[in-house]
């Protein structure tokens, strides 16, 4: 996010879960920490109006849903 924020151009960023692919990286450690990194983001520079998560179907949405609410994932 800091590429954007440094050319004070930036209104929005959209994410995307990567590595939870082919990577095999987990959905729900990847939802975790980009969240937690999202917010940690926000609360230093407020010039950010949106992030957008982008994710593959509507299992990852709503496991980065549930990690934006600091929920467990949902099974599934």
């Amino acid at each position: 996010m800091r590429p954007g924020s440094a050319l004070e151009c930036a209104a929005s960023v959209a994410l995307p879960a990567m590595g939870t692919g082919v990577g095999g990286f987990s959905m729900e450690e990847a939802a975790r920490l980009m969240v937690a990194q999202a917010r940690a983001f926000a609360d230093r520079d407020h010039r950010l109006e949106r992030i957008v998560f982008v994710v593959r179907d509507a299992g990852a949405g709503a496991t980065f849903e549930a990690a934006f609410r600091g929920e467990a994932a949902p099974p599934g």
